[in-house]
Protein backbone atom coordinates (compact mmCIF):
# COMPACT_ATOMS: atom_id res chain seq x y z
CA UNK A 1 0.00 0.00 0.00
CA UNK A 2 3.05 2.25 0.80
CA UNK A 3 4.14 1.71 -2.60
CA UNK A 4 2.04 2.02 -4.32
CA UNK A 5 0.93 5.65 -2.56
CA UNK A 6 5.24 6.74 -3.50
CA UNK A 7 4.62 5.73 -6.78
CA UNK A 8 1.35 7.39 -7.28
CA UNK A 9 3.37 10.77 -5.57
CA UNK A 10 6.03 10.50 -7.85
CA UNK A 11 3.86 10.50 -10.77
CA UNK A 12 1.86 13.05 -9.61
CA UNK A 13 4.91 14.86 -9.09
CA UNK A 14 6.59 14.21 -12.71
CA UNK A 15 3.26 14.92 -14.51
CA UNK A 16 3.46 18.38 -12.69
CA UNK A 17 7.39 19.58 -13.02
CA UNK A 18 7.24 18.29 -16.82
CA UNK A 19 4.07 20.77 -17.45
CA UNK A 20 5.67 23.81 -15.26
CA UNK A 21 8.89 23.30 -17.44
CA UNK A 22 6.95 22.77 -20.86
CA UNK A 23 4.79 25.92 -19.73
CA UNK A 24 8.24 28.10 -19.18
CA UNK A 25 10.05 26.97 -22.07
CA UNK A 26 7.40 28.23 -24.13
CA UNK A 27 6.50 31.19 -22.24
CA UNK A 28 10.06 32.41 -21.31
CA UNK A 29 11.51 34.87 -24.39
CA UNK A 30 15.41 34.32 -23.81
CA UNK A 31 14.78 31.58 -25.55
CA UNK A 32 13.45 33.07 -28.98
CA UNK A 33 16.36 32.65 -31.36
CA UNK A 34 14.40 32.98 -34.24
CA UNK A 35 16.14 34.74 -37.31
CA UNK A 36 15.94 38.40 -37.21
CA UNK A 37 14.85 40.69 -40.16
CA UNK A 38 14.69 44.39 -38.54
CA UNK A 39 11.92 43.93 -36.23
CA UNK A 40 10.60 40.89 -37.74
CA UNK A 41 11.60 37.30 -36.62
CA UNK A 42 10.77 34.54 -38.62
CA UNK A 43 7.78 32.54 -37.40
CA UNK A 44 8.16 28.74 -36.75
CA UNK A 45 11.78 28.87 -37.67
CA UNK A 46 13.36 24.92 -38.24
CA UNK A 47 16.27 26.04 -35.89
CA UNK A 48 14.06 26.91 -33.49
CA UNK A 49 11.80 24.45 -32.12
CA UNK A 50 10.81 26.60 -29.15
CA UNK A 51 9.36 29.43 -31.32
CA UNK A 52 7.98 26.56 -33.73
CA UNK A 53 6.16 25.00 -30.67
CA UNK A 54 4.96 29.13 -29.68
CA UNK A 55 3.56 28.80 -32.97
CA UNK A 56 1.38 26.18 -32.78
CA UNK A 57 0.06 26.92 -29.70
CA UNK A 58 -0.55 30.28 -30.88
CA UNK A 59 -2.80 30.99 -33.95
CA UNK A 60 -0.32 33.09 -35.83
CA UNK A 61 -0.73 30.57 -38.79
CA UNK A 62 2.18 28.83 -40.10
CA UNK A 63 3.25 28.61 -43.95
CA UNK A 64 4.49 25.81 -45.77
CA UNK A 65 7.40 26.33 -47.96
CA UNK A 66 5.36 26.56 -50.97
CA UNK A 67 2.92 29.30 -49.66
CA UNK A 68 5.71 31.93 -48.23
CA UNK A 69 6.68 32.63 -44.70
CA UNK A 70 4.93 34.16 -41.43
CA UNK A 71 6.93 36.98 -40.05
CA UNK A 72 5.94 38.50 -35.90
CA UNK A 73 6.65 41.19 -34.49
CA UNK A 74 6.52 41.79 -30.52
CA UNK A 75 9.10 44.98 -30.70
CA UNK A 76 8.91 48.49 -32.33
CA UNK A 77 12.51 49.71 -34.46
CA UNK A 78 13.50 51.37 -30.69
CA UNK A 79 13.47 47.36 -29.11
CA UNK A 80 10.80 48.41 -27.11
CA UNK A 81 8.02 46.09 -26.36
CA UNK A 82 4.76 46.73 -28.67
CA UNK A 83 1.81 48.03 -26.11
CA UNK A 84 -1.71 48.21 -27.40
CA UNK A 85 -2.45 51.11 -25.34
CA UNK A 86 0.59 53.19 -27.36
CA UNK A 87 -0.14 54.05 -31.47
CA UNK A 88 2.31 53.11 -33.73
CA UNK A 89 2.82 53.72 -36.93
CA UNK A 90 4.18 50.48 -39.61
CA UNK A 91 5.20 52.28 -42.52
CA UNK A 92 7.66 50.98 -45.32
CA UNK A 93 7.81 48.79 -48.60
CA UNK A 94 6.28 45.65 -49.24
CA UNK A 95 8.08 42.86 -51.27
CA UNK A 96 6.56 43.76 -54.60
CA UNK A 97 6.74 40.20 -55.77
CA UNK A 98 4.40 39.04 -52.84
CA UNK A 99 0.67 39.35 -51.70
CA UNK A 100 1.07 40.29 -47.93
CA UNK A 101 -1.24 40.21 -44.97
CA UNK A 102 -0.87 42.43 -41.81
CA UNK A 103 -2.22 41.03 -38.86
CA UNK A 104 -3.00 42.38 -35.53
CA UNK A 105 -3.61 40.23 -32.32
CA UNK A 106 -2.18 39.39 -28.99
CA UNK A 107 0.95 37.37 -27.55
CA UNK A 108 -1.45 34.31 -27.53
CA UNK A 109 -3.40 34.85 -31.19
CA UNK A 110 -6.46 36.28 -30.49
CA UNK A 111 -7.12 39.12 -32.68
CA UNK A 112 -8.27 42.44 -32.07
CA UNK A 113 -12.03 43.18 -31.64
CA UNK A 114 -12.86 46.56 -32.18
CA UNK A 115 -15.88 48.37 -33.61
CA UNK A 116 -14.90 48.40 -37.24
CA UNK A 117 -14.47 44.71 -37.13
CA UNK A 118 -11.06 45.03 -38.83
CA UNK A 119 -8.10 43.34 -37.28
CA UNK A 120 -5.78 43.01 -40.50
CA UNK A 121 -4.86 44.56 -44.26
CA UNK A 122 -3.97 43.10 -46.94
CA UNK A 123 -2.19 43.75 -50.27
CA UNK A 124 -5.78 43.96 -51.70
CA UNK A 125 -7.59 46.24 -49.38
CA UNK A 126 -4.34 48.82 -48.11
CA UNK A 127 -4.81 52.31 -49.39
CA UNK A 128 -1.85 54.26 -48.49
CA UNK A 129 0.03 53.06 -51.09
CA UNK A 130 2.92 55.46 -52.94
CA UNK A 131 5.00 54.99 -55.79
CA UNK A 132 7.39 52.69 -53.65
CA UNK A 133 4.77 50.12 -52.72
CA UNK A 134 4.98 52.01 -49.42
CA UNK A 135 2.30 51.43 -46.80
CA UNK A 136 1.42 53.48 -43.76
CA UNK A 137 -0.65 51.57 -41.44
CA UNK A 138 -1.61 53.00 -37.79
CA UNK A 139 -2.17 50.37 -35.07
CA UNK A 140 -3.62 51.83 -31.90
CA UNK A 141 -6.20 52.29 -29.27
CA UNK A 142 -8.33 54.65 -30.95
CA UNK A 143 -9.50 55.06 -34.37
CA UNK A 144 -6.77 57.41 -36.83
CA UNK A 145 -6.68 58.33 -40.18
CA UNK A 146 -5.77 56.69 -43.09
CA UNK A 147 -5.31 52.90 -42.94
CA UNK A 148 -6.05 51.87 -38.87
CA UNK A 149 -6.19 49.37 -36.88
CA UNK A 150 -7.87 49.36 -33.23
CA UNK A 151 -6.15 46.88 -30.61
CA UNK A 152 -9.36 46.47 -29.09
CA UNK A 153 -8.70 45.97 -25.47
CA UNK A 154 -6.12 43.75 -26.09
CA UNK A 155 -3.72 42.45 -23.14
CA UNK A 156 -0.31 42.63 -25.42
CA UNK A 157 -0.24 43.40 -28.99
CA UNK A 158 1.84 41.06 -31.73
CA UNK A 159 1.77 42.09 -35.60
CA UNK A 160 2.49 39.36 -38.05
CA UNK A 161 3.07 39.92 -41.73
CA UNK A 162 2.66 37.27 -43.92
CA UNK A 163 4.28 36.77 -47.31
CA UNK A 164 2.88 34.46 -49.54
CA UNK A 165 5.02 33.41 -52.38
CA UNK A 166 7.13 30.30 -52.20
CA UNK A 167 11.00 32.21 -53.17
CA UNK A 168 10.80 33.62 -49.73
CA UNK A 169 10.86 30.32 -47.81
CA UNK A 170 14.37 29.36 -49.10
CA UNK A 171 15.19 32.91 -49.39
CA UNK A 172 14.20 35.32 -46.85
CA UNK A 173 13.26 39.06 -47.89
CA UNK A 174 15.93 41.90 -46.63
CA UNK A 175 14.95 43.80 -43.42
CA UNK A 176 15.33 46.78 -46.16
CA UNK A 177 12.37 45.73 -48.11
CA UNK A 178 9.96 45.19 -44.88
CA UNK A 179 8.23 47.91 -43.16
CA UNK A 180 8.93 49.07 -39.47
CA UNK A 181 7.28 49.98 -36.61
CA UNK A 182 7.55 53.71 -35.05
CA UNK A 183 6.07 54.62 -31.13
CA UNK A 184 3.79 57.88 -32.11
CA UNK A 185 1.78 58.16 -29.17
CA UNK A 186 1.68 56.63 -25.37
CA UNK A 187 0.08 56.98 -22.11
CA UNK A 188 1.89 58.55 -19.48
CA UNK A 189 3.11 55.56 -17.37
CA UNK A 190 2.58 53.21 -20.18
CA UNK A 191 6.14 50.70 -19.88
CA UNK A 192 8.30 51.21 -22.41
Amino acid sequence: MLSTLRFIIVVIAGSLLGLASAWWVLNDPRLDISPRLGVWSVAGSEANPYAAARLARSTAGRLTPSQGIALIAERDGDGARLNPACTYLIEGPMPVDAVWTLTIGNERGRLTVNPAGRVAFTSADSFRYDPGNRVQIGVGPEMGTGDFIVTGGLDSLRVTLRLYSPTFASHPPDPAELPTITRRTCPAGAPA
